[in-house]
């Protein structure tokens, strides 16, 4: 039996995206109980495309030749709306939305999902709502005073690159390695 690593495909943020996202954050927390959430740190932010979960060592190889193969050009994104799953009554999960390009990034989540799926991984049957998760609630009691107004700065990027990352869980978080980059 080979070993095996947890994985995910996504897109990775610029650092003044991710500066922002801790920003928005931050100003949450302060209108949250203590520990209500988990707050996910800036680095570990990203947007996941199609997650993979337990990989073999050895498939590998064929994972970064399949996302070598997907063809996709650059596109804009920018920060949209702050929102939750399932809803801001009942939080799990504190997001900021997207807005640009949906419709190449839904192109591009299809065809990383559909390249990866003769290699044995089959979609996730949920729609693909792309977001950025700032949190997860773990009291929802503690975020009962949450602005879901909260001003989420306008910022853009361009989407250049696809990743394939390692996700290793700790204690404090996980902890993200790019194991292999496919530029746009």
């Amino acid at each position: 039996m080979s070993e095996t690593i947890r994985t995910f495909i996504a897109i990775s943020l610029p650092p003044e995206i991710r500066e922002a996202l801790d920003g928005i954050s931050r100003a949450l927390e302060q209108q949250t109980a203590p520990r209500a959430v988990r707050w996910v740190k800036p680095a570990g932010i990203h947007l996941t495309l199609c997650f993979l979960g337990e990989t073999g060592i050895t498939r590998l190889p064929e994972l970064r030749q399949t996302l070598d193969g997907i063809t996709a050009v650059p596109f804009p994104l920018q920060l949209g709306e702050l929102g939750a799953f399932p809803r801001p009554r009942r939080p799990r999960v504190i997001w900021v939305g997207l807005q640009g390009d949906l419709p190449a990034l839904q192109s591009l989540q299809q065809a990383v999902t559909a390249a990866v799926a003769p290699l044995g991984w089959q979609p996730d049957r949920r729609s693909f709502h792309p977001h950025l998760t700032l949190g997860r609630v773990k009291n929802a009691g503690g975020v009962s005073r949450l602005n879901w107004s909260q001003p989420v700065p306008s910022l853009g990027w361009r989407v250049t690159a696809v990743e394939l990352i390692r996700s290793d869980l700790q204690p404090t978080g996980a902890l993200y390695t790019t194991l292999h980059t496919r530029r746009l």
